[in-house]
């Protein structure tokens, strides 16, 4: 059976380090985690990589917030970071994709995914939470699934629904089984230490992906209503270390269960 695997969502280079330290497999690259996630600058990218060790790096594809159907323009913005990213870090083995595109109908985009996918060449494709949001369009799970996979998407992120993954541990299961070796489903949405093992045990998902935020103090002496309200949310490595532990333990428990079967 394939390792666990722990996605930490991070938007600055800090978050990077402590992803590594608190023994995160792969980190997503973002800006903007407040608006859900944007496009990072490629500066960013290539200190965050510096920073990331051995760990995998999913840089997110994302020209803004909101709704995810992208203009004209926002598709030739979204092949050009990808393009920028790709020479930036020289096609580093570590470096994958996280991106989407819905139509207005809240449906796959299939040509602008198809422009988008072969833009990524080998790197890894990972469908990120607009799959959220066609399952509550109402389309169906399966064959959107199937759909990505004709597409050359290697993975999906989903909380199998609109709000929390806990909240539709049996949408989750279904996708699973229904994605089986041909898809890496990717359970995100308010995964924490608390409830990941559970996540993991219903639903037999492999990989988890999670926002590990704590509060920091201001570093500026000088307060801003607008751009400075005494602190800041970064990620904590305590709580990556806490989910990975607890998805060591599950780990442990799914092995043992395996044994005996």
């Amino acid at each position: 059976m394939p390792p666990i695997l722990v996605e930490i969502c991070v938007d600055d280079v800090g978050g990077a380090a402590a992803a590594r330290r608190g023994g995160a497999d792969r980190v997503e690259l973002c800006a903007s985690l407040s608006e859900g996630g944007t496009t990072p600058t490629v500066g960013f990218v290539r200190h965050a990589a510096a920073e990331a060790g051995p760990m995998g790096l999913q840089v997110l594809v994302r020209p803004r917030g909101g709704y995810f159907v992208p203009t004209g323009a926002e598709v030739d913005v979204m092949l050009d970071d990808i393009a920028a990213t790709r020479s930036a870090l020289r096609d580093d083995a570590r470096l994958g994709f996280t991106l989407g595109a819905l139509t207005p109908s809240g449906d796959l985009d299939e040509a602008v995914l198809a422009r988008l996918v072969a833009a990524c060449g080998p790197r890894p494709v990972v469908f990120h939470k607009a799959f959220d949001t066609a399952l509550a369009a109402g389309h169906d799970p399966q064959r959107l699934l199937d759909r990505l996979v004709d597409l050359g998407i290697d993975g999906v992120l989903t909380a199998g629904g609109d709000g929390p993954a806990v909240d539709h541990l049996d949408a989750l299961s279904r996708l699973v089984r229904g994605a089986g070796q041909r898809l890496r489903v990717v359970v995100a949405g308010g995964v924490r230490p608390a409830n990941v093992a559970a996540v993991l045990s219903s639903t037999g998902c492999r990989e988890v992906h999670l926002r590990a935020p704590a509060e920091a103090a201001s570093a500026s002496t000088v307060g801003s209503a607008a751009y400075d309200a005494g602190s800041r949310t970064v990620t904590s490595e305590q709580v990556v270390a806490d989910v990975v532990a607890a998805v060591g333990g599950q780990a442990q428990a799914s092995g043992r269960s395996s044994s005996v079967q």
